[in-house]
Formats: structure tokens, sequence, C-alpha cells
């Protein structure tokens, strides 16, 4: 998609600016800068001696599948040796040694349910499931549809319950046991209907409620290590949409570059809590994965939902994320 200004596409909802100006053909020759090879990828047997800075998709032809490759940070140590141990993750369906919670709108829910459907973990059926998903769907504040209601109060309670019971399930005995709580405080739904500042708000009271205080030392339990992760917004692909998204002026405002700027602001909020809990608040991006994705749609015409091989990517990349901040 072409948009007419960046000033146009990140407009809050409702707006009377349509900025889709056309499309992209042939979609295989978008290029992203921010995940551009410094040189240029040789033979799979071949060394290749210059990564980005971001993880990064690539394929050999457009018939192919997308292939995940790391970030340099993952693969070297910090005195420039390889790091091999960040190229073993476990398969995403594979059982981990940590309880998980995923909150948020419908994507992260999708991807969520359908790691319940498909992991080989077998205590999932157990009083005290290891995996669990809550889903957050946005409300309006009247019949109008025009602004939505205030996310915090809830998100912050979620995450509250969510916290409180994973800590109190733990063993007592033995090796600390690890809780994830894993959310995105619906990211989908502020790019299509939402107002940018009013999201920075918004986050900060969610962040200020119900993380920070979780991670002060006197709410530490001694048979358990709380890690929380932001998981970023995917990305939206209007190109998608049915039927067609020029025709529907409610979609004007679900654009990549609002999705784009509500996780600019998501990231400089985490990193501002990260500066004195750096061990306990991870965010894992995904934006930049999902973004080559539009040919995956969960249904055609879907323009925010992806199918089962997208949401696999996306569990690989955020499990593997968790295992290698516990295990470093």
């Amino acid at each position: 998609i072409e948009y007419s200004s960046f000033h146009d596409a990140i407009l809050d909802y409702p707006t009377q600016n349509c900025s889709f100006q056309g499309f992209l053909t042939p979609i295989q020759n978008v290029r992203i800068p921010s995940f551009e090879m410094q040189e240029q990828l040789q033979h799979e047997h071949q060394k290749v001696s210059a990564f980005p800075s971001q993880p990064w998709l690539w394929r050999q032809n457009p018939n192919m599948d997308w292939t995940v490759y790391p970030a340099d940070g993952l693969l070297r140590t910090k005195h420039g040796q390889k790091n091999h141990k960040s190229h073993h993750c476990k398969p995403w369906n594979e059982k981990r040694s940590y309880r998980l919670v995923i909150i948020g709108d419908s994507q992260p829910s999708y991807m969520c349910h359908h790691l319940l459907a498909l992991t080989t973990d077998k205590e999932l059926s157990t009083s005290s499931p290891r995996y669990s998903c809550v889903t957050i769907k946005g409300n309006f504040t009247d019949d109008s549809r025009t602004r939505l209601k205030d996310f915090s109060s809830k998100y912050s309670e979620e995450i509250v319950n969510a916290t409180s019971t994973v800590v109190s399930g733990g063993s007592g005995v033995g090796q600390p046991e690890n809780f994830v709580v894993v959310f995105n405080t619906q990211g989908l739904w502020e790019t299509a209907y939402g107002q940018l500042d009013a999201f920075r708000t918004m986050l900060d009271n969610v962040l200020n409620t119900s993380v920070v205080p979780s991670l002060l030392p006197h709410q530490q339990k001694s048979n358990s290590s709380l890690l929380f992760v932001y998981l970023t917004t995917t990305a939206v692909h209007p190109n998608n949409y049915n039927p067609g998204i020029y025709q529907d002026s409610r979609k004007w405002a679900m654009t990549q570059p609002r999705v784009h700027a509500i996780n600019l602001v998501s990231r400089e909020r985490i990193e501002r809590i990260q500066k004195q809990h750096r061990e306990n608040l991870l965010l894992v991006d995904v934006e930049g994965i999902s973004l080559l994705r539009e040919d995956d749609p969960m249904v055609k015409g879907d323009m925010r939902h992806y199918g089962n091989t997208t949401n696999e990517l996306l569990l690989n990349r955020l499990l593997c994320s968790i295992d290698n901040h516990i295990n470093k």
C-alpha cells in the first residue's frame, strides 16, 4: 500500500481522509530498510559475515515460505564469540519449564489458542494448566462508535489476576518456578479506532498500576520468578481487506504506519521501566516478522489476523525470546 503522507496515515479515528493511494506490485519487491542485509546472503553452507540488528525474514523466491534469521545480537556474545545456544530453541509446541498466560485482543488470543490446541504439553488438562489465554475485546463509549473506552482498568485487573494466580500456584519446594505474563494492550483496536495521545496515558496506567507494583522487592515470592513480556502489535495488511479499503471509511485509520506508531510508543514506555527492572520485563517485537505475512490471512479478506503458519512463526519468536531470557 502507498500512502498520501505520513501525517494522513496516522490520523486518529474517525478520519475523513483516505490515505491509501494504491498498491505496490509485485509485492515481493517491497524492501524494508530496517531489515535489509549489510551484505548479500550467500549459499546456506557458506559464511555470512553480516547480519541486521533485528530479526528478519528471507525467501529465495515468491513460491517459497519465509525463513526467520536471527539478529546479530542473538548470534554473538558481548565478546564477539558465536552464541550457539540461541540457534537451538525448542520448537514452539514443545513443553516449557514455565507457566504462561497471554493477555490481549483478537490476534494474540488466536495465537495463544493455537498453542493450546497443538502443544505437546500433557499438563494442560490439569486443574492448574501451564498455559492460559485471556481475551479482552475493545469497546466503544456509545452507540456512535466513534471513541473507544479506556482499556487500562480492564488490562490492569487481568494482569493482577494472572499474577496472583500464577504466584499462588508455586509449589513452595525445590527450584523456583518461572511464571510468564505476556500482554498486548489491544494494539489492533487502538490502531483502528483509538487516539495515539490517549494510548500513551492508558498504557502508562496499566504499567504503573499492575506491572511495576508486582516487580517491587516486597512483592517477589521465594518460590517463584515472575517475568512480564510486552508483545508488540502485529502488522496490518489493508490491501487484503474485503470489500476494499477504499470503500469502508471505518477502516481508514487502520494503517501500518499507525501500528508502527503504537509500537514506538509502547517500546519507549517499556524501555523506561526496563532501566530498573530489566530482569523481569521483556519486550518481544513481532511487527517486523508479521509485516511480510500478508499472504497468510486467517480468512480471505482479513487484514489483521493471521493463519496457522504465521501464528506458529509468531509463537516461535515469542517462546524462543522467553527461553533465551530465562536461560541466559
